[in-house]
């Protein structure tokens, strides 16, 4: 599991490191707020289309080739940022990262294959914590490039890729995560053959897919929908809208992100598999709802800088968690030999969300009102805390037995 996490630090490093610095390389190139939002969308758009088809291809030929690929593919993306003279080719660079982060749910899927049931948070919550120290470290070292170097967008570019071939060379060198054990147990050695299938969950009618139909999965997957409307909603216009109304620049974007992505990465290594424990995946997750609505909310209001800073590090806590704890809830539910296709299916419902946000996001402040998009957001994350209590007295049946009583 520390192989896997540092793999994924390192593969999203290359994405965080030019997150804070993108909108302003696209406003310079003339881009409206609308196309800022439409630039973070479209790699979003590719994963999909894409994450269901990765995932499944991954349970078939191996975790590791899939991975390793989507890292190249990423890496080449960056490289092309970085010699990019118009919007145009921002747009083509983001496209292509989109085809690496559609493989995002393989690394889920590696680190489901590894831990029991009753460990699956820690999985999935690691994934979840490497995702936002990510961006803690990678707006931080783009502030201080940018407060002591003065380096522009291609020379930080140039760094993400280089980073996320660091990381495509330390999956190549390790052992390969190729295929989940049976029943969820982290016993079978790493290059064993695939277990055999239940039939009731490979049927010609898709019974994979027709199990995650039934209610008690539609239900936390509408919920992490609903956080990922929020989430990107936010993460997309943030920096036009701090420019505007806090009057900050790149630097101050960087911090702010670096904030909610340090929240968030302590809560996932520290609070969210006790939270989990405690109360249940269910419980823990409404609870964070409430607590990123509390948060957006907060920014709609304006109230300056330290108040921004605070809902920004609420935000990011309740987000990180929102997510780990749903995708446990999937991910127990699902046969060991079908972990990437359905954690792709949920990466693909969750990036049509992020698909949305932003479009939602920047037609509310083009509406100039500068708050829109914040209480959107919270309106977003206090639906899925409705819809979660509808799952509160029941626990959900696991799919190969609801499949086997259809």
């Amino acid at each position: 599991m520390p192989l896997l996490g540092l793999i994924g630090f390192l593969w999203i490093l290359g994405i965080a490191l030019i997150w804070p610095v993108l909108p302003f390389q696209a406003l310079a190139f003339g881009a409206t707020p609308l196309l800022v939002t439409l630039l973070f969308a479209i790699d979003t758009a590719v994963v999909v289309l894409a994450s269901p088809l990765i995932g499944r291809i991954s349970d078939r030929v191996g975790r590791r080739p899939v991975m390793a690929a989507a890292l190249i593919v990423g890496a080449v993306g960056l490289l092309y940022m970085a010699t990019a003279e118009s919007l145009l080719g921002l747009f083509l660079a983001r496209a292509l990262g989109g085809l690496s982060l559609a493989a995002m749910p393989v690394l889920q899927a590696a680190l489901s294959d590894i831990t029991t049931d009753e460990r699956r948070i820690v999985g999935l919550s690691t994934y979840s914590g490497v995702y936002s120290a990510a961006f803690v470290f990678g707006p931080l070292a783009t502030w201080q490039a940018l407060e002591l170097f003065d380096a522009t967008l291609p020379w930080i570019a140039l760094l993400a890729g280089a980073v996320t071939f660091l990381a495509c060379g330390l999956l190549l060198a390790s052992g390969d995560a190729r295929r989940p054990a049976p029943a969820g147990m982290a016993t079978e050695p790493a290059g064993a053959e695939p277990a055999t299938a239940d039939p009731a969950a490979t049927g010609k009618a898709g019974g994979i897919w027709r199990g995650l139909m039934i209610a008690s999965y539609l239900v936390p997957l509408s919920a992490i929908v609903l956080a990922g409307f929020a989430h990107s909603g936010w993460d997309a216009i943030f920096a036009v809208w701090a420019e505007q109304s806090l009057s900050w620049g790149g630097a101050e974007v960087a911090v702010g992100y670096a904030v909610a992505g340090s929240c968030a990465a302590l809560t996932q290594f520290l609070l969210a598999p006790r939270l989990c424990r405690w109360l249940g995946e269910l419980s823990a997750a409404r609870l964070s709802l409430l607590a990123g609505a509390l948060g957006l909310l907060l920014l709609a209001l304006g109230l300056g800088a330290w108040s921004s800073f605070a809902a920004l590090g609420l935000i990011g806590a309740a987000i990180a968690t929102v997510n780990s704890c749903l995708l446990t809830q999937l991910s127990k539910a699902v046969p060991a030999e079908h972990q990437g296709g359905a954690l792709g299916l949920a990466s693909s419902a969750l990036s049509l969300a992020w698909l949305v946000g932003p479009l939602a996001a920047g037609l509310a402040f083009d509406a100039e009102r500068p708050g829109l998009p914040f209480a959107l957001g919270a309106a977003a994350c206090l639906a899925g805390a409705v819809i979660l209590t509808t799952l509160t007295a029941r626990r959900p049946v696991p799919l190969d037995v609801a499949l086997r009583e259809r």
